[in-house]
């Protein structure tokens, strides 16, 4: 019989690859299989939304961004006008179209670190500066919101407050910040942007914006879906951003700042999954469409005291008592201990004893200067004061160790215990004057009895170069007056 083909052995083994190729969808058997992109790596995955900006839908349903310091933020995108609840017992008081006189019910606690809400009145390039108007209603709107964190700790026999900055007198701080832009331009990530290139991205600060409008345009805040209950959590470290946009109702602020506290996680019980809450009244819950909305539920709280719309029974977000085993007890709780952005009793330490608070009608002329462009390294020792009482590694000043007390003359200080320039650090308890050349571009201050700079009171305030006073002499003199380990004074 003749042979029709003699098969060589190189040519069986070409005919199981090509076999395996065809096996394998046609590609040749060497070739590295293509990975698929991560979630948001690409820029064809960024798409403008409405009062967001550039974001990336995320698998989770939370908008990605990527802002001005590098850093990735998420929100669920905006809280639309007439969505979030209101609450007695200011029903009625919005925004700053009024300056409504409300005296403080639950004094709110001066911070002395970095870990506070800081107001921020904000305008753009083409609007008239209104701060007049809105210092004294967003005060108000800070203190109302205060009222209801505190009052619902209350009806748990626990005392509880949050954390603000606030000026030398005691009163609530609210800086005031012109827009790099117009008031056409209604999205977060260009506030946002503008505020990082101004400094206001200080490791564990939650900037708390109330944007000029007459209208209310709703809300909108990155938020934190970290449900780890330890004083590691996401939330002590992160850099907060919540925007009230025009003359809304303070539940608008407190429900954007929530958000930037931790709050509502999506992982509660009562979770929308799209970080919200299904219960009924309550500031942080309505209908937003999330995957498990459909459980929303209209009576649950009767919605007739300020505990039924702050965390309806208590089970998602805030409980300062929860019992043993539940999910507030295990998981992120904003009342609990290890939240450092609020002070409250029964930490294992005495109750805080809050900074006296005044009328909030006072409205003193704030000039708009930056926040602080650094943050402290410290490590807070949760306690129940409100300073902070973890010792810190003391940067010794030359000549500071034999010191003597040091009183003021004239506009000068007396003896000089050491010539200065920046950037320069200082912290520890003492009396001290130093001489500089050289401030730089800023001086701050926290944790101090007083600091005057050539005889001006500058004490535990950021103070831009522009608003240093002349020299004397060709020199500043800085007294430093501090009764704590723990305080504080730079110029960078």
């Amino acid at each position: 019989m003749k042979k029709i083909f003699a098969a060589r052995p190189w040519q069986f083994i070409l005919l199981i690859v090509v076999l395996l190729s065809v096996l394998m969808g046609g590609a040749p058997i060497n070739a590295a299989q293509a990975a698929a992109p991560a979630p948001c790596s690409q820029p064809k995955d960024f798409k403008h939304y409405f009062h967001v900006g550039r974001a990336c839908r995320m698998p989770n349903g939370m908008l990605r961004m990527k802002l001005a310091d590098g850093k990735y933020y998420e929100t669920h995108g905006l809280d639309a006008p007439g969505v979030i609840h209101n609450a007695p017992p200011y029903a009625a008081s919005n925004g700053a179209s009024s300056a409504v006189t409300v005296a403080a019910t639950t004094p709110y606690v001066c911070a002395t670190d970095a870990r506070r809400v800081m107001p921020i009145y904000a305008y753009p390039s083409d609007a008239p500066n209104r701060s007049s108007t809105y210092i004294a209603s967003i005060r108000q709107q800070f203190q109302q919101a205060n009222d209801m964190v505190s009052s619902t700790a209350a009806a748990f026999g626990v005392s509880l407050s949050l954390k603000v900055a606030c000026d030398a007198d005691g009163q609530i701080t609210v800086r005031v910040v012109q827009m790099g832009f117009t008031r056409a331009q209604t999205d977060i990530d260009p506030v946002v942007n503008d505020l990082i290139g101004k400094g206001y991205n200080v490791t564990g600060q939650r900037n708390w914006i109330w944007f000029d409008g007459d209208t209310c345009g709703g809300g909108v805040a990155f938020g934190l879906n970290d449900d780890s209950p330890g004083v590691t959590n996401t939330v002590n470290n992160a850099i907060g951003y919540a925007i009230s946009w025009g003359n809304c109702p303070y539940t608008y602020i407190l429900h954007e700042g929530t958000h930037s506290m931790g709050g509502v996680v999506n992982s509660a019980p009562n979770s929308s999954g799209a970080g919200h809450c299904n219960d009924d009244s309550d500031v942080m819950c309505y209908n937003d469409g999330g995957p498990r909305s459909s459980l929303y539920k209209s009576n649950v709280c009767p919605g007739t005291g300020l505990d039924d719309f702050y965390d309806c029974n208590h089970d998602d977000y805030f409980n300062p008592s929860p019992a043993a085993g539940t999910f507030l007890a295990t998981h992120w709780n904003i009342a609990g201990c290890n939240n450092l952005l609020i002070v409250r009793s029964g930490c294992g330490g005495a109750t805080n004893t809050p900074a006296p608070t005044s009328t909030l009608t006072r409205t003193p002329t704030r000039t708009n200067t930056p926040a602080v462009s650094s943050t402290p390294t410290r490590t807070p020792t949760r306690t129940l004061t409100p300073g902070i009482t973890s010792t810190r590694t003391r940067t010794p000043t030359p000549g500071a160790a034999t010191s003597t007390p040091t009183t003021v003359s004239g506009a000068t200080c007396s003896p000089v215990n050491a010539t200065i320039t920046a950037p320069f650090t200082y912290d520890g308890a003492g009396t001290l004057c130093w001489q500089s050349t050289n401030l730089g571009t800023y001086i701050n201050s926290w944790n101090t009895t007083s600091v005057t700079l050539n005889g001006v009171n500058v004490s535990n305030l950021y103070v831009a170069s522009g608003s240093y006073p002349a020299k004397i002499g060709g020199y500043w003199y800085v007294l430093y007056n501090s009764s704590v380990a723990w305080g504080h004074f730079e110029a960078k």
